[in-house]
């Protein structure tokens, strides 16, 4: 897939869904297709990349646990965001399969 076809959202509760910025996304994707697909890729590596089951996102602010779709922040005490992933489908709808 390519970047702009897919992105994670964050949501707290009673607010909007907002996008997370383009490189939280894709570093989201690459661990979610490298962990919970299965699928065999390079993790990241940097110290803002991938811990466990858990990223490092929003300049070191929050961390995911993506499995369980949850984001809470490190530095303070606070409630746990939802996520939501969606990819984008190319084409018609009624003839996708996914």
């Amino acid at each position: 897939m390519f970047p702009h076809e897919v992105r994670w959202f964050y949501k707290a509760p009673g607010k909007f869904w907002q996008p997370m910025k383009g490189a939280d996304s894709l570093l989201l994707e690459q661990t979610y297709l490298s962990e919970v697909e299965g699928q065999k890729g390079a993790m990241p590596t940097t110290t803002s990349g991938y811990d466990g089951e858990e990223v490092v996102v929003m300049g070191g602010m929050y961390v995911v646990d993506i499995p369980n779709r949850k984001m809470k922040p490190i530095y303070w005490a606070g409630e746990k965001l939802f996520l939501w992933h969606l990819r984008y489908l190319r084409g018609n709808p009624k003839t996708c399969n996914n």
